[in-house]
């Protein structure tokens, strides 16, 4: 029972961490430079990822999403691990889950458009988009399509569900590639 009381109140901290990384994504840009700190950071998300609570897993995937938004350039070294994860959690997770997995490769797609977007307004001013985020990306399609299929019961349900979540996806990943 101890153990029990201990598993507990790790799960609870490991909440509270969590929580507090997704609340502090937009104030640890100077963190964020740093291999080794940014390392840590994945490592903590990536290991919340596997755990039985669909609340840690769900704030692990939020975290991974405001990574995408607001350090896009530094996901370079993770892109194909954050691929495989998000593909299973496609696969085998509650809606949720799926959504913000899903979400991630959205939040991709929309920075390739900003960037494409700059270039075209501005000319190449240095920046460029990033072919191995999109190649993860439009990999990511077929799972999409399967997510479509599975619409609620309701068609006049207002709340994000996988099906809307592929579609808004789907239409951003399109946009990216041109």
């Amino acid at each position: 029972n101890n153990n029990e009381t201990q598993l507990n109140e790790s799960m609870d901290i490991r909440q509270v961490a969590m929580i507090a990384l997704k609340n502090s994504m937009g104030f640890i840009s100077h963190i964020f430079t740093n291999d080794q700190y940014r390392n840590i950071i994945f490592s903590l998300i990536f290991d919340n990822l596997v755990l039985n609570s669909i609340t840690l897993r769900l704030n692990a995937f939020q975290c991974l999403v405001s990574i995408a938004d607001l350090y896009y350039d530094y996901l370079d070294d993770k892109i194909g691990q954050i691929y495989t994860i998000t593909e299973e959690a496609i696969k085998k997770q509650p809606d949720e889950i799926v959504c913000q997995a899903i979400e991630f490769w959205g939040v991709i797609a929309d920075t390739e458009i900003a960037i494409l977007d700059r270039i075209q307004s501005h000319g190449n001013s240095g920046e460029k988009v990033n072919k191995q985020y999109m190649i993860k990306a439009i990999n990511i399609v077929p799972l999409l399509l399967e997510q479509m299929t599975m619409q609620s019961e309701d068609i006049h349900d207002e709340d994000m569900n996988r099906a809307k979540a592929a579609a808004n996806c789907l239409l951003l990943i399109a946009g990216a590639t041109g």
